[in-house]
This record gives C-alpha cells, sequence and structure tokens, in this order.
C-alpha cells in the first residue's frame, strides 16, 4: 500500500516538473532572441529553483523508499582518493592553459 503510494506521488509530483523543466530549459537556450535581460535571469532563476527543487524531491522519495524497507543499503569503507565505481585511485588530471600560436596566454 505504502509502495503505491510512493509511486503516485512521484508521479504527481515529478511529471508537472519536468515539464516546467523542460520548457524553461527551451526558453533559457533560445532567450537571447526573444527576451530582454532581466526575463532572462527570471527565466534562468526559475529553471534552476525547479531543478532544486526536483532534487529535493528525488531525495524525499529515496529516503521514504529506504524507509519503507524497498531499498537495501550495503554499506562498504570509502578510502580517500578512491574512485568509488573501479576502485582505483583518483588521479587529478592535468590542466593545460590555452596557449596561442606563439605560446603565450
Amino acid at each position: 500500500m505504502k509502495s503505491q503510494f510512493l509511486s503516485r506521488m512521484s508521479h504527481e509530483l515529478r511529471t508537472p516538473l519536468n515539464s516546467i523543466i523542460g520548457f524553461t530549459q527551451l526558453l533559457v537556450k533560445n532567450s537571447r532572441d526573444t527576451l530582454a535581460p532581466p526575463q532572462q535571469e527570471q527565466v534562468a532563476h526559475i529553471n534552476s529553483s525547479s531543478q532544486h527543487l526536483m532534487a529535493l524531491i528525488n531525495d524525499i522519495l529515496d529516503i521514504s523508499r529506504i524507509e519503507s524497507g524497498k531499498v537495501h543499503i550495503n554499506l562498504e569503507p570509502v578510502y580517500p582518493g578512491q574512485h568509488h565505481s573501479t576502485g582505483e585511485a583518483h588521479r587529478p588530471q592535468k590542466r593545460y592553459l590555452d596557449n596561442g600560436p606563439d605560446g603565450s596566454e
């Protein structure tokens, strides 16, 4: 019963929010030609806020699944500098500056 409720809540919360996120992403992408700068900022704020809200909803639903026993957590030791999926030590990538043709920055 509880899992059906969670599934329904997930759908009821995410579906309209996904529409808002998709529409605002389109507006952000095409806003330079159609919107004034203050409107561009407002659309970007709506997009950012709606994505933040989606993350919160996902977190709440994850916690609910854990509490209902639908998700099992396997605890494993984690070592600093170790990549979680391969077990290999993470080596930072070198960053290169974009140099001009004569080698200057």
